[in-house]
């Protein structure tokens, strides 16, 4: 998204033995961290990162399609910081509001490996002491709120359509949360 914002490369279409070499050489520095996340998301099925080459199908070439996406959403990216690393050693401002959506339980794990979700649900609830947490996921555990849901369907590589849920969470009796999302905060949503 920083490479986006400071001005977008040129297309050009990565054929599959490029998407195979980033995938096999990820983490070791032979390309550059935008290119990898471009050739890990923009080129691959579903934007699930290195998960399944996507390139040029029935005279549709997908890559194209995500490009031109990142093109027209430029403009909105300007004025947002962003920033690479663990969550958990992220400098929040107290008053900021936290928008997190990490790995959903029980799905397909990401290329990091394991996540540890129970470190995760402590750092959310002390992240929400001073600062107003949102959290995407389709189920979270006692301690956090509903506050508002979507239906979508999600698409799977072998083709399969599921229908599920996506909620939007926050902390139980974090910063605000009464305030906006409490009994009385009906006419809010």
């Amino acid at each position: 998204m920083k490479k986006v914002q400071d001005g977008m490369w040129e297309f050009q279409y990565q054929p599959r033995e490029v998407w195979e070499d980033v995938k096999a050489n990820l983490g070791t520095g032979k390309y550059e961290d935008w290119f990898t996340a471009w050739v890990g998301y923009g080129c691959s099925y579903k934007a699930k990162f290195l998960d399944g080459f996507a390139g040029i199908h029935e005279n549709r070439n997908y890559q194209d399609e995500v490009y031109r996406a990142l093109v027209n959403e430029r403009d909105s990216l300007l004025g947002i910081h962003f920033i690479n690393g663990p969550y958990n050693e992220l400098k929040i401002e107290p008053g900021s509001i936290v928008y997190c959506d990490a790995p959903y339980i029980g799905t397909a794990e990401y290329a990091v490996g394991e996540f540890d979700f129970e470190a995760y649900y402590q750092w959310l609830k002390d992240t929400a002491k001073e600062n107003l947490v949102f959290v995407s996921e389709y189920t979270m555990p006692a301690g956090f709120k509903d506050v508002d849901h979507w239906d979508l369907t999600v698409h799977s590589a072998t083709g399969k359509r599921v229908r599920r849920t996506e909620r939007l969470f926050v902390v139980e009796g974090g910063y605000l949360v009464d305030k906006y999302f409490g009994a009385t905060a009906k006419h809010l949503l």
